[in-house]
């Protein structure tokens, strides 16, 4: 169990470090790359819905952008600290 939480530990790290770097794209890049129309469809039908709900801020531009902004090393490196402090608190 100690090389899982080490294993866990060390690649976040590691993905903390690169993702100071430019050379990797951003979530919203790698969806736009893989599947552009599933983007525009997930916008439309997000801002159809806050705009039956009432609500008056753009959601889009507010909330999701920043995190489509992403750099997916980054994302890779929450997820691997979020289960390595998960593995911790196992005991």
């Amino acid at each position: 169990m100690k090389t899982f939480k080490l294993i866990f530990f060390i690649t976040a790290t590691i993905c903390f470090i690169l993702s100071f770097s430019n050379n990797y794209i951003s979530i919203g890049q790698a969806w736009k790359n893989y599947h552009v129309n599933s983007l525009i469809g997930f916008q439309k039908i997000l801002e159809s819905t806050f705009i039956i709900y009432n609500y008056t801020f753009n959601t889009w531009y507010k909330i999701v952008l920043p995190i489509l902004e992403l750099k997916i090393i980054l994302v890779f490196g929450i997820i691997n600290l979020i289960i390595f402090l998960l593995l911790i608190r196992k005991k």
